[in-house]
């Protein structure tokens, strides 16, 4: 073998990324139990930290990882000096060692395995706390360290952005300490480095020995069902052998036998010789023959019981392969969760919270493309958690709770098919006047439907699209996109979420998933001459109606059912078929009440064939994302069904049939937006204008607060960008100012600003802009996001 080929070099990283992964998430859970574990349990965590930091660093030097190998070393020496009781670990120094984790994590992932001057700061600022040299006095900076981002929702909306993660102290700037070439590796790791893919990594899983024992059982029993078919297969070729036979021998006396079985018969134009030979060698073939006739009789109803004790046998074995084979793609909850304690304890220093995991039922399984799909809306439930659930300390002392709020995330299996994910804060729970006060502000209600409704329906307006409670838009939170994407994914994976909430007490969501994905039952249903499934869960009602009883209300064809008003469309019209027919005529129509969550809606069909076990098939990475479709299927007849996404149907009716009519009318359109932009520096001014003039604004600047407040009285801006640290006014001033003005009260105002900590936040609230931008983390994209949201 050649070890410096690149096949070699490749498929060496690749072994050494899978190690380092668990190394890795050994070092990060040993680092979180250190923070809060009991003294005297305190030796054993060091040790077995500090071996795993060796066993990384030893890695790390046989692939020519040398960033990675002086972090570890640094690490490890960090250890060595908690060992032998020299140093005590601070707050401060947790936070330099996680954001040493990060570092090294983004090292293992990247292509060249190599980073930038942020390593040999960490490098210093792990040698400063060996000698006990280390300060907290100095906040850390922020560094984002964003989630991998996810494929886009059916609605063509943001993901919520991933939380930003606190990172190392910032200690000055060492030269880099020269990296070394000693192992085989070195010699030529540029090619492996070009050449590495994340795909080969992200789709190696590892599989328990006794599940592949298991399936190999299976496959070995199959060979019985296989012997089986050639011995049915050799009877058949027998059969096809004799009735060709039979059938040439036939036609040597069918003439004759023809003219016979005619009443007063004879053999036309043939002697008296003639037709007696043929009668004989037709009286001789059937006598012949009819033994044989006999023994094919038999031997077809023995084949027909051997065919049918082989698709019985068929039957067992495919339906026990198929449960392995689930069993195979479940994966414990542990696999996604493991990510948790850290992003918890790292938004909790960031705001300055305390808060206390707990972590129940990791060990339940479930399929694996189920966990990889429910990351976004964890991350996104969990943050929101800390975010906006948990209150500060003071404020929970204030209110007689303990200074340290409590998240609690519990994984059950209801049953063979189900689990449920209970998320649950002790925070201030959901301000219900509040979401029906924004609702109605947004146009989602209006004031008489905001009075009518309960608790329990306006907690569920939290999931819809663009609401937010949040007084302010951040990097982290306030576009109300967030939680409309974590039902939308939840929705598509055939599962639900309901949320429950009591203000001062808390909040809990309720996820119920299915266990896989592989199989579920569906109602074949067909419409305009075209076959669909649909997923036997959604279904709540399947009834024929009278065309008499369709009612129009409100500009909308509804239908009263079991005293529920629904409203009632064609499902061919929905996916806009052709041949798609109104309702018309006497014939009674055949409807299927579908629903998601809360959401309820007939849909009229030409029938429904019947109810069955569906095995979903992808549509392949062309048709990733299909509006109204989320898989398809293949029949037992060959024929192949697109499976319907019910949760994009039921928008898809909204949108193409007019099933609901929109409750506000649409703002027109009076030409681009008007954005005053205010920063003191030239630089920023530029940068802020043509992004903003890029994306289809007018832009106007101004060199600070007096200036842009000067412009704000002799224009009509649509919106004000402003930084905060300005002289003669700042942006706090200058958004002070514009909400004392009568005229100028309700223009939307943007802070970006460098200042990121949770009291200069607050202090933006209090001011009264509508969000809070922080440079260290801007991305332009989501200040366009931002903007749209303010002003469209």
């Amino acid at each position: 073998m050649d070890f410096n080929s690149e096949a070699f070099l490749q498929e060496l990283l690749e072994t050494f990324r899978i190690e380092a992964r668990e190394h890795l998430q050994t070092l990060t859970n040993g680092l979180l139990k250190l923070e809060k574990v009991d003294p005297a349990e305190k030796p054993a965590l060091v040790e077995e930290i500090f071996r795993e930091a060796h066993s990384l660093k030893g890695a790390a030097r046989a692939v020519d990882m040398a960033d990675i190998e002086q972090l570890c070393q640094a690490m490890e020496s960090v250890f060595a000096a908690c060992k032998r009781e020299a140093i005590t670990l601070s707050a401060g120094a947790y936070d330099v060692l996680h954001r040493t984790l990060d570092v090294v994590t983004e090292l293992v992932e990247s292509d060249s395995g190599e980073g930038d001057t942020e390593v040999t700061e960490l490098i210093e600022a792990l040698e400063k706390i060996e000698n006990g040299e280390f300060s907290d006095s100095a906040p850390p900076p922020q560094k984002p360290n964003p989630e991998p981002e996810p494929a886009p929702a059916a609605q063509s909306v943001p993901e919520p952005e991933p939380a930003p993660e606190p990172v190392a102290p910032p200690p000055p700037k060492p030269k880099p300490a020269p990296k070394p070439a000693s192992s085989p590796a070195a010699k030529k790791p540029s090619a492996a480095k070009k050449s590495h893919s994340k795909t080969a990594a992200d789709d190696t899983i590892r599989i328990a020995v006794s599940k592949l024992d298991a399936l190999m059982l299976q496959v070995e029993e199959m060979l019985s069902v296989k012997l089986g078919l050639y011995q049915q297969l050799s009877d058949l070729r027998e059969m096809q052998m004799f009735l060709s036979i039979w059938q040439k021998e036939w036609k040597k006396v069918e003439p004759d036998a023809r003219a016979l079985a005619k009443p007063g018969g004879q053999v036309s134009a043939r002697a008296p010789k003639e037709f007696s030979r043929s009668f004989e060698n037709l009286m001789a073939f059937t006598t012949f023959n009819t033994g044989r006739l006999d023994a094919l009789a038999a031997n077809v109803s023995q084949m027909t019981r051997r065919v049918h004790q082989s698709t019985r046998s068929l039957e067992v074995m495919v339906d026990g392969l198929l449960d392995d084979m689930k069993q195979i793609l479940l994966h414990p909850f542990s696999l996604l969760l493991d990510m948790v304690p850290k992003m918890v304890r790292d938004l909790a220093r960031a705001q300055q919270k305390e808060v206390s995991l707990e972590i129940n039922g990791a060990h339940i399984e479930i399929d694996r493309r189920i966990l990889e799909e429910m990351r976004t809306p964890l991350i996104h439930l969990v943050r929101n958690a800390v975010d906006h659930g948990l209150e500060p300390p003071d404020v929970r002392e204030a209110h007689g709770k303990p200074r340290t709020g409590t998240i609690s995330l519990t994984v059950t299996q209801t049953d063979a098919s189900k689990v449920k994910i209970v998320l649950a804060d002790d925070g201030g729970g959901i301000d219900v006047a509040r979401v029906k006060a924004k609702a109605v502000q947004q146009g989602i209600l209006s004031q008489t439907e905001a009075d009518a409704m309960d608790d329990e329906a306006a907690q569920m307006l939290i999931f819809h699209s663009a609401l937010s409670t949040s007084p302010i838009i951040t990097e982290i939170s306030g576009r109300g996109l967030g939680m409309a994407i974590v039902k939308e994914k939840i929705n598509n994976l055939g599962g639900k979420i309901a949320v429950a909430s009591t203000m001062g007490l808390g909040t809990v969501f309720e996820i119920t998933l299915p266990v896989t994905m592989a199989t579920f039952r569906g109602i074949l249903v067909q419409a305009a001459n075209r076959r669909f499934i649909l997923p036997t869960a959604n279904v709540v009602r399947v009834t024929r109606i009278d065309p008499q009883k369709i009612k129009t209300v409100e500009n909308k064809e509804t239908i009263q059912l079991n005293g529920e008003l629904l409203p009632v469309v064609s499902l061919a019209e929905t996916l806009q078929l052709p041949g798609a027919e109104p309702f018309a005529g006497d014939e009674r129509l055949t409807v299927l009440v579908l629903a998601v969550n809360d959401e309820r809606m007939a849909f009229v069909v030409d029938g429904v064939v019947n109810e069955q076990e569906v095995l979903v098939k992808g549509l392949g990475p062309q048709l990733s994302r299909v509006r109204n479709v989320s898989g398809a299927t293949i029949l037992g007849s060959g024929a192949v069904v697109p499976i319907l996404n019910v949760s994009d149907l039921l928008k898809s009716a909204v949108k193409n049939t007019g099933a609901q009519m929109h409750r506000t009318a649409q703002k027109s359109d009076s030409g681009p937006k008007y954005i005053l932009v205010t920063d003191d520096s030239i630089t920023s001014r530029s940068l802020l204008q043509n992004i903003l003039q890029a994306a289809g604004y007018r832009v106007k600047t101004a060199v600070d607060g007096v200036d842009a407040f000067s412009l704000l009285r002799q224009e009509q801006f649509d919106l004000l960008v402003s930084d905060v640290e300005m002289p003669r006014m700042n942006g706090f001033q200058l958004t002070e100012k514009i909400r004392a003005d009568e005229r100028l009260a309700t223009l939307p105002i943007v802070l970006v600003t460098s200042l990121g900590s949770r009291e200069d936040r607050e202090r933006g609230v209090d001011a009264g802009a509508d969000a809070y931008v922080v440079k260290s983390s801007f991305d332009q994209t989501n200040l366009l996001d931002i903007i749209k949201r303010l002003v469209g």
